[in-house]
């Protein structure tokens, strides 16, 4: 029987205990962060003779450092996939040029060409990131 009134006891003190545990709204609605915008853009599949970009992507951070990933290949041997990369604002201008960017050198073994992925880092000026409308691949050599 005394456990009966210890249980009764604990249901009726429980609505103030968990009465007590909610917080009280804020007095001012909490808003949420503005979202950030994004600074990354994919290249394309595309060719230069026997070399192949598959794929590729570059993103910068807010404090304008960009890493570029590139997954290339070669249908010939011992090539090397040699390109630049274009920032452009809506207008189709140039915002900035990369420096040349080298891929390892890449085999062909026996007809069947081996994806090689690769990185390359770099920093631009970040007042220029609002600008960046598009990014391309471009004076491709092989």
């Amino acid at each position: 029987m005394k456990g009966i009134g210890i249980f009764a006891a604990l249901a009726l003190c429980a609505p103030v205990v968990m009465a007590q545990n909610q917080s009280a709204p804020p007095e001012y609605p909490v808003q949420a962060p503005e979202p950030q915008p994004s600074y990354t853009f994919n290249f394309k599949q595309t060719s230069k003779d026997a070399c192949v970009l598959q794929n590729g992507i570059i993103a910068f951070d807010s404090a304008g450092n960009a890493t570029l990933h590139l997954a290339t290949m070669t249908t010939d041997d011992n090539d090397t996939w040699r390109s630049r990369v274009r920032l452009r604002s809506v207008a189709g201008t140039s915002v900035y040029t990369s420096p040349v960017l080298n891929s390892p050198k890449m085999e062909n073994k026996n007809g069947h060409p081996q994806t090689y992925n690769w990185s390359y880092s770099f920093h631009i000026d970040p007042t220029l990131l609002p600008s960046i409308a598009a990014a391309e691949m471009f004076d491709i050599n092989c």
